[in-house]
């Protein structure tokens, strides 16, 4: 997304009153006042979504939220991307109502946002949030079914992966050569080869 505004500019929305649900923006944003990564104005929830987008305004500027409003929710998100701003401006939020709003279990990256505070979440370093050691720092995030670690950030998983489907299964075998009519057992590694379900190991048994 490339987008600019003066009020209310997000990426996804510049003003949020329903649900937004593993949503991701990148890009750049330039606005005025309440801009963020996913919304620019947060009264409702967003949740297992992520901004690696360039925000820049004056005042209540933020990764993923320039405001999260009155009864407004954030949880299991995060935000990557470099944030400018004069007045509240924040790696994750930039401004938050102290009423019933909240942001549970979702993080920033102090460095890449060039921000060491938000009005809410958890700042980590960029190596505290890619790769393997991700799985640890942001025990929020739910690995085995929501988010997926890679050499970059987390990433979401497709929804089927979510169902317990696999897509585009590779399976991988040492060289076994099988005589015609018999049998053996060899160890296999299967990986889901679209979102990176690695190395599931098992036997399997040729005839």
């Amino acid at each position: 997304a490339d987008i600019s505004g003066s009020t209310d500019v997000g990426g996804l929305v510049g003003d949020n009153d329903g649900t937004i649900e593993r949503a991701y923006v990148s890009g750049s944003l330039n606005g005025t006042s309440e801009v963020g990564g996913i919304a620019g104005d947060n009264g409702g929830l967003i949740e297992e979504s992520h901004s690696t987008a360039a925000v820049t305004g004056t005042r209540r500027v933020g990764g993923l939220v320039g405001l999260n409003n009155d009864n407004s929710t954030v949880e299991s998100s995060y935000a990557a991307g470099p944030v400018t701003g004069e007045s509240f401006a924040g790696g994750l939020i930039g401004k938050q109502r102290i009423y019933s709003s909240s942001v549970t279990g979702s993080y920033w990256d102090t460095q890449s946002t060039s921000q060491s505070s938000s009005a809410g979440g958890t700042g980590l370093t960029t190596a505290q949030m890619t790769g393997e050691v991700a799985r640890e720092n942001m025990p929020a995030f739910d690995f085995n079914k929501t988010w997926r670690v890679s050499d970059y950030y987390p990433l979401l998983r497709p929804v089927s992966a979510e169902s317990g489907s696999l897509d585009g299964v590779r399976v991988d075998t040492p060289s076994t050569n099988v005589a015609v009519g018999s049998t053996v057992t060899t160890p296999v590694q299967i990986e889901d080869v679209d979102v990176g379900v690695g190395a599931i190991e098992t036997t399997i048994t040729l005839t």
